[in-house]
């Protein structure tokens, strides 16, 4: 489906980008204003980064912009809602692939029901699913990079863990009483090759594919796996800590995997640091397989 987008539109997201731009530059930076940081913002980027470029050796054109990185969140407007809102993305994508199932809706002390399979009318129903299914996830309708989710699992009878720490009946339904707009869903055990690098997180592939509709086919320009550690339970992310390993896209053998310190400089790590699991030169079972069902390109 094509979209246009009209005049008014065009310069509401020109407000909303730059908006969203001086934001983050205050959260990184303070008010501050001087000649050096507005000569990085003229050219598109933050005065000061979590992940520093090198622009003297490189230059600014050598990378993506933070303000081209925001207006990037734009790229599907006015659609985008489908896909940032977890529980909207699982109902209409659940059609053409496998979605996690979604229980209820919590938020401010309030429980809702969006599952006809799932009773929940008050708090204490999450605790009595618990008892069924061992474990959820909770985590924000709208979210990303890792940030607020939780795993809560039925640890004995009187005890649960929520991101693997234990807490009481009373702890666990203040907790679940001060979120706001969350999401209760079906957590999805992983297979024992992702499991064995780090068990206390869910390490997942990231394959990237982009679509020629001049060619009218899909290629895979990078795929990446991420691995968890003890301060990003139970996400993998990149964003709280965690590590990243980029994928040959021709044998599905991985590469050191990468993480950034406080400064922003990258580490290479060809092990686990927390397990000793090794994971430079390790090949992720059935690639090919992966990759090439549906068919994909890997290559323009």
């Amino acid at each position: 489906m094509n979209y246009k987008t009209n005049p008014l539109e065009k310069v509401y997201i020109w407000f909303a980008v730059w908006s969203t731009f001086f934001k983050k530059e205050i959260a990184f930076n303070g008010y501050l204003v001087t000649p050096k940081k507005i000569s990085f913002w003229i050219k598109g980027f933050h005065s000061k980064r979590p992940i520093r470029y090198d622009f003297n050796k490189w230059g600014y054109n050598a990378f993506v912009s933070d303000l081209e990185m925001i207006k990037l969140t734009y790229i599907n407007y006015p659609f985008s809602k489908l896909l940032r809102n977890k529980m909207v993305f699982s109902n209409y994508f659940r059609k053409y692939f496998n979605t996690p199932e979604n229980y209820f809706l919590v938020s401010s002390g309030k429980i809702k029901q969006i599952n006809i399979n799932y009773n929940f009318t008050e708090i204490d129903d999450v605790l009595k699913f618990l008892e069924i299914m061992n474990s959820i996830i909770l985590k924000p309708v709208y979210g990303s990079r890792g940030c607020g989710i939780y795993l809560l699992e039925k640890q004995d009878d009187s005890n649960y863990l929520l991101n693997k720490k234990s807490k009481t009946k009373s702890e666990v339904l203040i907790f679940i009483n001060t979120l706001k707009d969350y999401l209760g869903c079906e957590f999805i055990k992983q297979g024992s090759f992702a499991n064995n690098f780090f068990k206390m997180t869910t390490n997942t592939i990231r394959i990237t594919t982009i679509y020629n509709d001049k060619k009218n086919s899909a290629f895979i320009p990078y795929a990446l796996m991420r691995f968890g550690r003890s301060k990003t339970i139970p996400a993998d992310n990149s964003a709280i800590g965690g590590l990243m390993s980029m994928i040959d896209l021709e044998t599905g053998v991985l590469t050191p995997a990468v993480e950034f310190d406080k400064k922003g400089e990258p580490h290479y790590n060809d092990i686990h640091p927390e397990t000793g699991e090794q994971i430079n030169g390790i090949k992720i079972p059935n690639w090919i397989d992966l990759v090439s069902s549906p068919p994909l390109k890997t290559h323009i």
